[in-house]
This record gives C-alpha cells, structure tokens and sequence, in this order.
C-alpha cells in the first residue's frame, strides 16, 4: 500500500489553487491538472508500507495544534507546476514531530555502514520548494549514539531507512 501523510486544504486555498490552474490553461499550458479534491500538501512520503496502522499510531501519537497556511508564490519544476506555502514555524514544527514519531529514534552522528538495494526516487522537503531527484537504499545499517549517547547499530529498511538517509544527507549539509 502506498501511503503519505497530508494536510487538505480549506476552501479560500482551494479556490485560489483552481484560480491558478484556470489561469494556465487559459494561457494555453497543458497537462493534467490535479482535481481541487486531490490538491494538498505532503508532509510525509511514506511510499509502499505494509503497516498502515504504525502510520496512524505514529500519527496519533504526535501533538497537533491548528495554525494557518497561506500561499506564497508559484514556479515550476521541470514539468510540474508548484504553489509555495508562507513560512510557517508551526507547520514546520509539526512536521518535525510527525517526521521523528515515523522514525521512532534519535540518532546521534549517525553512520550508514553498509547499504543495498540501490534505487533512484525523488523527494521533497520542508527547506526546499519541488521534488528533486536522489538516490536512496532499500536496507541499511547504521552505527550511531543514541539518546544517552550509547553505541548502538541498527538495521533499516522501506521508509525509515528513506529517511534516515535524507537526514543523513541533511547532516552532511545537503539540503536535497
């Protein structure tokens, strides 16, 4: 099963999203536009994840509190079309939240010392506007400290070793 974790949009953000889209095709761009329904903003990338219910505990187990969205700019990326989202130090926050109760541990100077199962996707983050293409492992295994600052290794695979290795790049001072 393919999963990711969203945020629907109100009706005013929906409405100016359309108004955009509408605005493109009246200036002769084409492409498939995504029905108003299905325009959200992807907090999380889960990808194919045979546990949904760790999804919804992780997601019910990190605290939520309303705050604003407010559409900042549009651009384009390759072929996409994307809208920016103000900043946000709330929406920022929770995703942090989400993003480390779906890892479920803190890693500290974390070391990836054998990987397999190369394969190339893409991935957003909150840092960056768009999708930019990375290369990523299937299985891993990392030496790190953990939150008592213990030698620890631990073996990963599907989508929490996906995001162990964009933090990691993230350490290494790659935004993506």
């Amino acid at each position: 099963m393919r999963l990711f974790i969203s945020i629907q949009f109100n009706n005013q953000i929906l409405s100016s999203l359309t108004d955009i889209q509408d605005e493109l095709s009246a200036m002769g761009v084409t492409g498939n536009y995504t029905k108003p329904e299905n325009l959200h903003l992807t907090l999380a990338f889960i990808g194919d994840y045979g546990d949904p219910d760790a999804v919804l505990d992780a997601m019910a187990g990190t605290d939520f509190r309303p705050f604003p969205i407010r559409l900042d700019g549009v651009g384009i990326f390759g072929e996409i079309f994307w809208a920016g989202i103000e900043e946000n130090p709330a929406l920022m926050a929770y995703t942090k939240r989400l993003r480390r109760a779906l890892s479920d541990e803190d890693m500290v100077n974390p070391v990836i010392t054998k990987k397999s199962g190369k394969y190339e996707t893409e991935e957003s983050c909150l840092f960056l506007e768009g999708r930019r293409p990375c290369v990523r492992y299937k299985e891993i295994e990392v030496d790190y400290l953990d939150q008592n600052f213990k030698k620890q290794h631990g073996k990963y695979s599907g989508f929490t070793a996906q995001i162990i290795q964009h933090e990691i790049q993230h350490f290494s001072g790659d935004l993506i």
